[in-house]
């Protein structure tokens, strides 16, 4: 029933005209149905022939007339109709590319500078990381805290203590660790101003003066705006967008994002921080980001090598088992 309803939606139009046409065509007809094949109706000699034709063709005309003039009415209005959708289109696209817009700029003022004492030089050496590459310097960290926290405090909860750490700095976390472990992280730095840790890891060199005192500051803000301009493009009108023009819309921003970003991302997520992100399917309404709509879809294995590709599948699929997907071959991940 919806099929055929959704079929004389579309074709009103050629519907209306074929009614019009009928009924005039039914028009030219009537004189010769109804005077010369009734017994009942016949022309009038006082009247005169032509009269009388023009009397019988009279109504059927008005009626195709009135379905043309509606037709034209009607078209006008889908006109009307496809203008304003335009216009809203416009304005979305405006809206979203200067969100994005803002986005990279979030990321491009995302900066970090440090100092350390080289192999190769007297004098201290300064390195700095801005945009994108701030975020590789952000997992090399957490890479960092992830591996000497295992060693110091075993691997239960590791991954929650961790991010923690990353997340909120050693000293929030200092009553839910041991104190040798407190003491390791606080004084790192010191510990290695005169060693060749900086070498074997260049990219914590730039955010090498601020390890360990908690990101919350810097990533708040990156992932609020990231959120929302992800959530404007899912819930904007369906009238509007399709399903596969919103998907468009995100891999647009998705390909801002590099693969550190989507594993932080991925991270902050599945410590429960951000977990708006994908929310359980059978919560009404709830977003599915990750899997819907595929925004950690570039993930790099090495960069989330925390977790095994079969963790992060089932981790998501736990939430979303159905997802959304174009074809057979729109796959959650690109390499996983």
């Amino acid at each position: 029933m919806k099929s055929v309803l959704n079929w004389i939606k579309r074709h009103f139009l050629a519907i209306l005209c074929s009614m019009a046409f009928a009924t005039t065509l039914f028009a030219l007809l009537a004189p010769w149905l109804f005077a010369t094949r009734s017994s009942s109706i016949a022309f009038n000699s006082e009247t005169g022939v032509i009269g009388d034709t023009f009397g019988i063709m009279n109504p059927f005309v008005a009626i195709a007339a009135a379905i043309i003039t509606f037709a034209a009415f009607w078209a006008q209005y889908q006109a009307n109709q496809e203008m304003q959708k335009n216009s809203n289109k416009m304005q979305f696209e405006r809206q979203f590319y200067e969100m994005l817009k803002i986005h990279c700029d979030n990321v491009k003022s995302l900066h970090a500078e440090s100092t350390y004492k080289s192999l190769e030089s007297e004098h201290p050496v300064r390195k700095a990381a801005e945009g994108r590459e701030y975020f590789s310097c952000l997992l090399e960290e957490f890479n960092l805290i992830y591996e000497n926290l295992r060693k110091l405090e075993g691997t239960i909860d590791i991954f929650n203590k961790t991010y923690r750490i990353f997340f909120f700095g050693i000293d929030l976390m200092a009553n839910h660790l041991k104190k040798e472990t407190v003491d390791f992280f606080r004084s790192f730095a010191f510990q290695n101003i005169n060693k060749t840790t900086w070498q074997e890891h260049p990219k914590l060199t730039p955010i090498k003066d601020s390890l360990f005192i908690g990101r919350i500051d810097q990533l708040v803000p990156y992932y609020r705006h990231l959120f929302l301009l992800v959530k404007t493009v899912v819930q904007s009108d369906n009238k509007l967008f399709t399903y596969d023009e919103k998907r468009q819309f995100l891999r647009i921003l998705r390909a801002q994002l590099s693969s550190a970003e989507q594993t932080l991302l991925y991270y902050n997520w599945k410590s429960g921080c951000g977990e708006q992100w994908e929310e359980d399917s059978s919560k009404p309404r709830g977003n599915h980001f990750f899997t819907d709509y595929r925004m950690i879809h570039n993930i790099i294995p090495k960069d989330c090598w925390v977790f095994s590709s079969d963790e992060i599948l089932q981790s998501l699929l736990e939430k979303n088992p159905d997802y959304q997907r174009l074809n057979d071959e729109d796959t959650l991940f690109e390499l996983i």
